[in-house]
């Protein structure tokens, strides 16, 4: 697949192996050679020549006397057919140097096709965790019978000059290239390097897709200052063993290369995935400050709560958004690109995975890039990039550049995530879920204790796998001591997902014996976010679920007289300043003088009117209203109620009160008040249960409203029948 190459600035220390000289105590010349293999360059410069290559180093390209080694070497076996030179490899040369090295190698054979030279330099490459070889391909010159290139120098204003340290050095084979082709596109922002059996057809079509792929980013937002010289350079190239890999150059940010796999060309979709994605890593790669500063190895293996300068951090980020943008540069809203689908369970595994697999972390999270640009639109990339050039790690970036706590974004993400709204077909035992089996209706209970780091999640499926029956049905309580809990009701397809229920502490789901009926399952996540740095920390979250079995009741709606309502929920309000809220209670305040509002059940509908009702029994009201409430037998809910009330308080406020609750649960029989029982309890109750609640108070001068706003832990629906 695709690999991002982050290319060590000094790759790492190289052992020079030199000859004793035959006389030490004559002072060597510069660029003169001591022996056969070593060669000395100061300040002022040289010219050495052996074997067919000539090194010219500039007057003032190093700022003290260097010591390069200079042996014949083997061209890679990929390269080796077409090789018009032997390959010469150069070892020692300082990591800073002021001025490009000139290069003159005699071929040994006629070039067909453009002067092309091949720069072979150790690459260190995060996602693999290993040294590789790369060969960068610039333009050589003719001079004579020779071929003249350049090794570039670092730019003056490459910001990592400051940091590099004595004895940095870098060693690189090289060698001429015959039978290959260069192809520069119309607005001149890239050329393409292929071999003479690619048709020239197939590279302009190559050419316009990356355009494309240049203006489509650009669209974005995306900023390209950061590349200061045009065009960049693709190299089409044989068995490179992935579709494609872009290079971030030690050589600078006006160097990085793109390499794609002659063997995708005949792939129309996946060559122009791969074109999208790989360009895209070199438009991040001038957001990167750890691609601004000199790198080792042992800058790169530091662990994440370091200097964000120095880590991989972002290279999750990286393979995200440039797997996500495959799909957007496809125009194609349904895309789903096979890195993700390897890799569908990695963002609930946490922050965490990015120290053991940044790369696999990256295509699994492309689904929460697709879930942010569904909410801010996909110009919010450029500016989670612009924070992270400021410096900020990637969740405090995208916390920043949403205006949104990156912990609220998160529990939202992984319900959207687990209920298909941002890729369908995606079941539960894909993100690793737990599956627990109830095959038997009775008093049970189970606890997972499990570590979370930032941005995770845990998945359960609950099977109700018994028999139900007639008389007894069964509730269960969820719990955790840290994180949120969402609830689902699920379809055996699993393409239908009804969210029951939200807690941050504990949630009831009533009614077992319907889920069993219906084939149903009850998937539950438990997600966890740390809101401040380190992200990497875990923390114990012990989930608990507890089953209660009960009768199921026998009411006789023909004897039920009265109904009686108590809730407590909390909500907000403002008064006539326009500008103080207040923390508040939406409750139905106004009652009777025992509690109860009268009336019958025609069928399963309960209707009751009532006039003097009194505000806690001791005022003078002129108050009436209506209540209204409907039982589904068969779900055994209250699945809807209606209290409505208006009138007059204490004789000086205009009073209203509205409540509508949906859908609540059979509790129990209460054998002390005689009556029964349905009602909910926690911070799901307002979210799930309740459609209106709210009081408002009027006088002349001032007016109030209390409207329920969300829940916590002490909400609470009680709806009672009685007879």
């Amino acid at each position: 697949m695709k690999y991002y190459y982050f290319i060590l600035m000094f790759v790492f220390s190289i052992m020079v192996i030199s000859c004793e000289k035959e006389n030490p105590s004559e002072p060597a010349k510069q660029g003169e050679e001591q022996n056969t293999n070593t060669v000395k360059f100061g300040p002022q410069g040289g010219i050495t020549v052996r074997d067919n290559i000539e090194i010219k180093v500039p007057a003032g390209t190093f700022s003290s006397e260097v010591e390069v080694k200079v042996t014949k070497s083997n061209v890679p076996i990929d390269y080796f057919s077409t090789a018009a030179s032997e390959a010469y490899l150069i070892e020692n040369i300082p990591a800073l140097y002021s001025q490009p090295i000139e290069i003159s190698i005699t071929p040994n054979t006629d070039i067909s096709g453009d002067t092309l030279a091949a720069i072979s330099v150790p690459s260190y490459i995060t996602s693999q965790s290993s040294v590789q070889e790369v060969v960068k391909i610039i333009r050589g010159t003719k001079n004579g019978n020779k071929i003249k290139f350049l090794i570039p120098n670092l730019p003056d204003y490459f910001l990592g000059k400051g940091n590099t340290s004595a004895d940095g050095k870098f060693s690189c084979t090289l060698w001429i290239f015959k039978g290959w082709m260069s192809y520069t596109t119309g607005p001149k922002n890239f050329q393409i390097n292929y071999q003479n059996n690619v048709s020239q057809s197939s590279i302009i079509e190559i050419g316009g897709y990356f355009e494309s792929a240049f203006n489509r980013i650009k669209q974005m937002g995306f900023d390209y200052s950061g590349r200061t010289k045009w065009p960049l350079t693709v190299n089409i190239k044989k068995n490179l063993g992935i579709d494609g890999a872009f290079v971030s150059s030690n050589f600078g940010r006006n160097n990085d290369f793109i390499d794609i796999n002659e063997s995708i060309l005949s792939k129309p979709s996946e060559l122009k995935a791969t074109i999208g994605h790989e360009f895209f890593h070199s438009i991040q790669a001038l957001y990167c400050p750890s691609s601004q500063v000199i790198q080792t190895g042992r800058m790169l293996a530091e662990a994440v709560s370091s200097n964000p300068k120095y880590s991989i951090e972002q290279l999750w980020l990286d393979e995200a958004t440039s797997t996500w943008f495959e799909g957007v540069f496809l125009n194609d809203p349904n895309y789903v690109s096979p890195v993700f689908l390897q890799n569908a369970h990695m963002p609930l595994d946490g922050y965490g995975s990015i120290s053991a697999d940044p790369q696999g972390y990256g295509y699994g999270m492309c689904t929460y890039i697709k879930f942010l640009t569904s909410k801010y639109g996909d110009g919010v990339h450029a500016k989670i990039y612009a924070k992270i050039k400021d410096n900020l790690v990637t969740l405090d970036a995208i916390s920043n550049a949403t205006n949104y706590n990156f912990d609220g974004l998160w529990h939202m993400f992984v319900r959207d995530y687990l209920s298909q709204k941002i890729y369908t077909n995606l079941k539960p035992f894909q993100l690793d879920a737990t599956t627990i089996r109830i095959n038997d209706l009775k008093m049970a209970e189970g606890s997972y204790k499990r570590q979370y780091s930032s941005a995770s999640g845990e998945i359960y499926s609950f099977f109700m796998a018994f028999s139900p029956n007639e008389t007894t049905d069964g509730r269960i309580t969820f719990s955790v001591n840290d994180g949120e809990i969402s609830v689902f009701k699920v379809n055996n397809d699993y393409n239908k997902y009804e969210l029951l229920g939200i807690a941050d502490t504990m949630i009831t789901i009533s009614n077992l014996s319907d889920i069993a009926k219906n084939k149903e399952v009850l998937v539950v996540s438990v997600s966890k976010h740390r809101g401040y740095s380190p992200y990497t920390k875990t923390s114990e979250i012990d989930f608990k679920y507890k089953i209660d079995v009960f009768e199921k009741p026998n009411i006789d709606l023909t004897k039920i007289t009265k109904v009686g309502i108590y809730t407590l929920l909390p909500g907000s309000g403002t008064n006539n300043n326009g500008s103080t809220s207040y923390e508040g209670f939406a409750n139905p305040t106004i009652t009777t003088d025992d509690g109860y509002y009268v009336g019958s059940f025609t069928g399963n509908v309960f209707n009751g009117n009532f006039t003097n009702t009194k505000w806690y029994k001791d005022s003078y009201t002129n108050l009436s209203g209506t209540i209204t409430l409907t039982y589904d037998t068969d779900k055994n809910i209250i699945s809807d109620l209606r209290f409505e009330v208006s009138g007059v308080l204490y004789n000086y406020y205009e009073q209203t009160n509205k409540l509508i609750l949906k859908n609540v649960p059979f509790r129990r029989w209460n054998e002390t008040m005689q009556e029964t029982e349905f009602g909910v309890f926690g911070s799901s109750t307002a979210s799930n249960y309740v459609v209106v609640s709210e009081v408002s108070e009027k006088t002349i001068n001032s007016w109030s409203n209390i409207k329920s706003d969300g829940a916590n832990n002490t909400s609470k629906i009680v709806i009672t029948l009685k007879e």
